[in-house]
């Protein structure tokens, strides 16, 4: 009930900051290239970012797609050092001061979806397993789709052309 507002935001037709939240492995970074590409195919003007953990920034940084990486070890996904809980919070809340416009948390897991909502912008997940409310959109979860194409459902989303076609550079 006191989240309503969040669903009354209206979608920015001209963004120019986009955040892609991608806190999980390697291999789903990898398969979050093709939004990525999408995103700046559409949008070429704007500025993709990626919030991503510190052992997957490799993957992220040589990608021309990908204008700025933002990098830290969430409390709740890691298997050691963290920055810890109030560490995040600050981490997070600065990062809203870099005025987002749409912000994507394509894993839909609760707790990546409240670092959205703290990061600002409009929102747009999957909400699947909870904190939806948090989201100013959320889209239709398909489980038995690939990840690749779940991915796209945002660019889809958001009107972009969409290619499953990888896009990975090694340094």
């Amino acid at each position: 009930i006191f989240f309503f507002w969040t669903k009354f935001c209206k979608l920015p037709e001209f963004p120019k900051k986009i955040l892609v939240i991608r806190f999980d492995h390697a291999g789903d970074m990898v398969m979050t290239t093709p939004l990525v590409r999408a995103l700046k195919e559409q949008f070429s003007e704007a500025k993709i970012s990626v919030l991503c953990r510190p052992f997957v920034t490799d993957l992220v940084d040589t990608n021309k797609n990908v204008g700025e990486v933002y990098s830290f070890e969430p409390p709740w996904f890691s298997r050691g050092e963290s920055m810890g809980w109030l560490s995040t919070l600050s981490f997070l809340l600065n990062l809203r001061k870099q005025n987002f416009d749409i912000i994507i948390e394509p894993h839909a897991d609760p707790r990546n979806i409240f670092a959205a909502f703290l990061a600002g912008g409009f929102r747009v997940g999957f909400g699947v397993r909870g904190f939806g409310f948090l989201l100013n959109k959320v889209l239709n979860y398909d489980a038995s789709a690939h990840q690749i194409k779940k991915n796209l459902a945002f660019a889809q989303f958001l009107g972009a052309k969409c290619s499953e076609k990888l896009s990975v550079v090694l340094s």
